[in-house]
């Protein structure tokens, strides 16, 4: 029974572990597009060295050490963008037509 707790332990930290993973390389991504639009182009680049030189490295060591089983890890991966996809969905269905679209009806 303990050993089973420890491995649903060890899944779910994995699952917790891609999901935070993604969460931050879309959370960096937001930030270099940002600041690429706002014309802040050393803090573009900076956040690309540290995406780069931080982010991905701890990627590729979670997957090689395999601290975590892989599967669980690259679950939390994939959550990130079901959750993104779900509230896309559910945010135009919820946007009002406009009033163009609606005279043609």
């Amino acid at each position: 029974a303990v050993a089973l707790l420890a491995d649903l332990a060890s899944v779910g930290w994995g699952f917790l572990a891609g999901t935070a993973w993604n969460a931050a390389n879309l959370f960096l991504l937001y930030l270099i597009s940002h600041a690429w639009g706002q014309g802040q182009g050393r803090k573009a680049f900076s956040l690309m060295v540290a995406k780069l030189l931080v982010l991905y490295p701890l990627g590729i060591a979670m997957v090689v050490l395999n601290f975590y089983p892989i599967l669980a890890v690259l679950c939390g991966f994939t959550w990130v963008f079901v959750v993104l996809v779900a509230v896309a969905l559910t945010q135009s269905k919820n946007q009002p037509k406009s009033s163009a679209s609606a005279s043609h009806g």
